[in-house]
């Protein structure tokens, strides 16, 4: 038997049942056709300005030629992806709701729960083991299950899940015997509020004794008793969840990414890279920033996660858009973007690739790293990673803009330049360093 999780798994399916043994039953699927229309409406309502705004922005493509078309067409992009979350949701749930089915699967231990249409089925499954309560149920006219009528119901992991709609008592009592003799076991009656608190305790007991272990390695009197010193610095790695972690700032990611802040010196040294190439550089290190924050997304939420990451997208795309034409405007070439041709912006992204280069695999190593390797994305939400990189990336501008200022009052002075790229390495391992809790 497949293990499962307490949260359900959550996947793609053809709606067809695969294994030798197991339960198959296609459930009735009330359609509300109010609901229907209601949602229709709001489909249309989103859909047309989508239109609209795909062919503007097919056309701003079609006829790129300067910076300023380059931008529009980014930041119109940008806001019709950001658009298009609310019709696709929208038209999909018409798709459900006019042409839906919802299939019940049965095997040893696991109960699957698949709704959509023929071919294209989202698949839940869930634990036996981890349910509770499985009941039939009569919902009320003007709750939010009214639409089902009489069906199934059970606890899952504080949640309530329901399957089946228009069903009855006898229906409802034949289904549980079925799922029973399919499982090898029945839902059990009660809580698991018990088992958690146990879980719970035990945990946190663990992280108590981890705290007190560490606080005892630091105490002054303590200390000295431990033989080995390295010994007693091992020790205190433990984070409260009891993994360790890295025992200080200067880890290998946050050695790489000084190093990969050293390129632009070395450009401003022996190529004659300026104000206007550092900035280019850091412009599009925010955007190696929002890749892998993205990937991140993903890794938290799954694919289910495909519309945050999609709104991500859009909200830092038109950000990244309009920054670079602010940069440009006032600190790269100045005067009118329009007059700008796109030859020129690609040069100077081409002439800057060891930096951009170094950079990327900078932020990769960081990920992979920290992120991936260290578990980060344990104590991470969907909601909370989509905020996290602008205070990073809003506090390393102001520092970059204010020395730009500083270099067009004082003059275009390597050691100015340099004075900034030193602010921006002691911001970025300052922000790195709080992003894995050490400061």
């Amino acid at each position: 038997m497949r293990g499962v999780k307490k949260r359900p798994g959550i996947r793609f399916s053809t709606g067809m049942y695969s294994g030798q043994e197991g339960l198959r039953e296609v459930m009735p699927f009330r359609r509300s056709w109010i609901a229907i229309l209601f949602i229709a409406v709001f489909a249309a309502a989103f859909t047309v300005p989508a239109i609209f705004a795909f062919i503007q922005a097919r056309e701003e493509w079609v006829q790129l030629d300067t910076l300023f078309d380059l931008v529009s067409a980014l930041f119109l992009s940008a806001w019709l992806l950001g658009w298009s979350i609310a019709p696709l949701i929208l038209n999909t749930l018409l798709i459900i709701l006019l042409f839906g089915r919802e299939v019940l699967f049965a095997r040893q231990g696991v109960i699957e729960v698949a709704i959509g249409i023929p071919g294209l089925m989202l698949m839940f499954e869930y634990d036996v083991a981890k349910m509770r309560n499985l009941r039939f149920e009569v919902p009320e006219k003007k709750s939010g299950k009214s639409w089902r009528g009489p069906h199934m119901t059970f606890d899952f992991d504080g949640r309530t899940e329901s399957f089946g709609s228009d069903i009855d008592d006898m229906e409802a009592s034949e289904l549980t015997s079925r799922l029973a003799l399919a499982t090898g076991s029945t839902v059990r009656r009660g809580s698991i509020d018990t088992e958690k608190h146990t879980g719970s305790a035990t945990d946190s007991t663990k992280t108590a004794l981890v705290k007190k272990l560490s606080k005892l390695l630091r105490h002054p009197n303590i200390s000295g008793h431990v033989k080995n010193p390295s010994e007693a610095a091992s020790l205190n790695v433990f984070s409260d969840e009891g993994k360790a972690s890295a025992t200080g700032i200067f880890t290998f990611s946050t050695l790489v990414l000084i190093l990969a802040n050293l390129v632009p010196i070395v450009g401003a040294l022996y190529f004659g890279w300026d104000l206007a190439n550092v900035l280019v550089i850091y412009w599009a290190e925010s955007g190696v920033i929002g890749f892998f924050n993205v990937c991140k997304i993903m890794v938290i939420g799954g694919w289910p996660a495909l519309f945050s990451g999609m709104f991500f997208i859009s909200h830092f795309g038109a950000f990244m858009a309009i920054h670079f034409l602010f940069l440009n405007h006032l600190f790269i070439h100045g005067g009118d973007s329009s007059s700008i041709k796109l030859e020129e912006v690609a040069d100077l992204f081409i002439s800057l690739w060891p930096a951009l280069a170094a950079l990327f695999i900078s932020h990769g190593i960081s990920f992979i790293q920290n992120f991936i390797g260290h578990q980060e994305y344990k104590n991470k939400t969907v909601g909370k990673q989509i905020h996290e990189p602008y205070q990073r990336i809003i506090f390393m501008h102001m520092t970059i803009i204010i020395g730009a200022f500083m270099i067009s009052i004082i003059g275009d002075s390597t050691v100015v330049l340099m004075l900034v790229i030193a602010a921006k390495i002691v911001m970025d391992v300052r922000a790195h360093a709080r992003e894995r809790k050490f400061s």
